[in-house]
């Protein structure tokens, strides 16, 4: 997945880098220029805080892997994939910012590695040794999560939702520990409260998940205990979190400080009352779980959906069945608490999507119920065929789809137009082109045949080294001269036909550009190649430098060709 094609995650990766660069929170404004992070700087620091090694290595004037002011930018659900080009620095191996952002990426993926453990654990501590199939249903729900393309996705990027999924995933794991080991003393109630103030400053939809460990106090009996738990829970989590509520209050008069980010991204377009919202939501929702990736632009054919939703409801029933066959017969407690744990991560993501609007039916906000989610439906699936056939169907199933989708679904849909970096000495040519004091772009190589004939069509390939980020699209002109200085044949383009043009090419960036020159109308003889850069808008021609930095007219000329009758 190329950087910045998740869900917004060149936000994430940026309140890292300003938490590394300024050592401190970043404050948002109204007007999102102001704003140190736009966009996410209203997330509570813990998760950036973790992104730290990977990227405070970088020197403070490292560039930043910025978007173009023409990308092809799509807000979260758009209908096509490519929301940043890409650069050479996310080429291997990577660079600069480019491997800070991998890096960052390989910590979201080693916390996902620990939610798959910790749904394994979670597994065997609600069925021990007691059940038969226990061992199977524990190894199950672990490759259901571990195995599931969206929760791939979503741990490949960088951002602060596999730390709150871990960290929801082990609550969960406490809250059962506390409810089936009743009279171990509070190890667990301490660490739920530590988890929980953890949780609380890594994202705010973690108070989803506040009422988990109070519920299980409850269903553990002896309510007097209970209270005196529920008040180490309290103040260990309000220890470890308060001060950040308290900071957004004092900031912002608002304990979540989302008020600016409400006020810019906030469509609200979302209406309870309305069935067909309902229903594309819920729609979205399952595709969002499952297999819908870079910015919810990159879905699987609908198919794909309704085989993933018939294992769903298998699952479903299969579930009722193991309640007659007794699976929960003093485990009413623990299927209690893995049911209120979705239920709440539901019912948060409703509340979001009336606030934020459609775009909020997102299956990354249901992670944090993975753990429930997975080992639940791993029991009803493994009742519902013989020799638990369903199950492992829909565990293959989702092998196979997590093993051929980057190469064979994902990478295709991410075109990259830049090549390998080059060495310094690399090219025929030399000329750069911008005003003296900036340093533009440099044509380093020009590919062309020695010889054509009269009618026919060439291709003249160039090969471009961006220096810095451009102010506009700048078209190339191939002009074929006589020796006269009369244009005999001219080709006027952007460079690769606009998909790629030079507001979009970032420092370091190599493209290889590919033009065609029509010789219809050439007469045989021998000519010359004029090439340089254009405003369209204005006809103003970009000046040209040569490698001493002394100007040098307005294009490169290079070797001659001969046309033949």
């Amino acid at each position: 997945m190329p950087l910045g094609e998740g869900p917004d995650e060149p936000g994430h990766f940026r309140y890292a880098l300003f938490l590394a660069r300024h050592g401190q929170i970043p404050v948002q404004h109204d007007d999102p220029h102001q704003s140190d992070v736009p966009g996410e700087g209203h997330q509570p620091p813990v998760a950036y805080w973790l992104m730290q090694p990977a990227v405070r290595w970088l020197p403070p004037a490292e560039q930043v892997l910025e978007i173009g002011p023409d990308a092809r930018f799509l807000h979260a659900g758009g209908d096509r994939p490519n929301a940043y080009f890409r650069s050479s620095a996310d080429i291997w191996p990577y660079h600069g910012a480019a491997r800070a952002w991998h890096l960052v990426r390989a910590i979201s993926a080693l916390l996902g590695g620990i939610t798959v453990t910790v749904t394994y654990a979670l597994a065997r501590r609600c069925f021990g040794q007691g059940m038969q199939d226990g061992g199977w249903v524990a190894l199950a729900a672990a490759a259901l999560v571990a195995l599931n393309p969206q929760f791939i996705f979503a741990h490949a990027l960088a951002s602060n939702d596999p730390l709150l999924i871990a960290l929801s995933s082990m609550l969960l794991y406490a809250c059962v520990s506390i409810v089936t080991e009743a009279g171990h003393g509070r190890r667990w109630v301490i660490a739920s409260g530590l988890l929980l103030g953890l949780m609380l400053i890594t994202k705010q939809s973690a108070l989803a998940l506040v009422p988990l460990p109070f519920l299980a106090l409850i269903l553990r009996g002896n309510l007097g205990r209970a209270v005196v738990d529920g008040l180490i829970v309290a103040v260990l989590a309000v220890v470890l979190a308060g001060w950040w509520y308290l900071r957004n209050f004092r900031l912002y008069d608002d304990p979540l400080g989302l008020a600016a980010f409400q006020e810019v991204f906030a469509t609200g377009d979302f209406r309870l009352s309305s069935w067909q919202h309902w229903r594309s939501g819920l729609w979205s929702l399952l595709r969002s779980s499952w297999g819908n990736f870079g910015w919810l632009s990159l879905p699987l054919n609908d198919g794909a959906y309704y085989v993933v939703a018939t294992f769903l409801v298998l699952g479903l029933i299969g579930l009722v069945v193991t309640v007659g066959r007794g699976w929960w017969t003093g485990r009413g407690r623990i299927a209690l608490l893995l049911v209120t744990a979705i239920v709440l991560v539901f019912v948060w993501t409703v509340v979001f999507a009336r606030v934020a609007g459609m775009v909020a039916w997102q299956g990354r906000f249901l992670f944090p119920a993975v753990s429930a989610f997975a080992l639940l439906l791993a029991c009803g699936l493994s009742v519902i065929l013989p020799g638990r056939a369903a199950l492992w169907s829909f565990v293959g199933l989702l092998g196979v789809l997590a093993i051929t989708l980057p190469p064979a679904f994902v990478s295709r849909a991410y075109p990259s137009y830049v090549e390998p970096t080059q060495t310094p000495d690399f090219g025929n040519v030399y000329g750069r082109f911008d005003v003296g004091w900036k340093r533009g772009v440099e044509l380093r190589n020009v590919e062309f045949p020695d010889e054509a004939m009269t009618g026919a069509t060439i291709d003249v390939v160039l090969t471009w080294h961006a220096l810095e980020q451009m102010d506009r699209r700048w078209s190339v002109f191939i002009h074929l001269v006589d020796d006269a200085e009369n244009i005999i044949a001219e080709s006027n383009a952007q460079p690769l036909q606009g998909t790629f043009p030079t507001s979009s090419w970032v420092r370091g960036d190599w493209i290889r550009d590919s033009h065609q020159l029509d010789l219809e109308s050439t007469p045989p003889g021998q000519y010359r190649l004029w090439i340089g850069l254009w405003d369209p808008a204005s006809g103003a021609r970009l000046g040209m430098y040569d490698r001493t930095n002394t100007p040098a007219g307005d294009r490169v000329e290079v070797r001659s060709i001969t046309i033949r009758d």
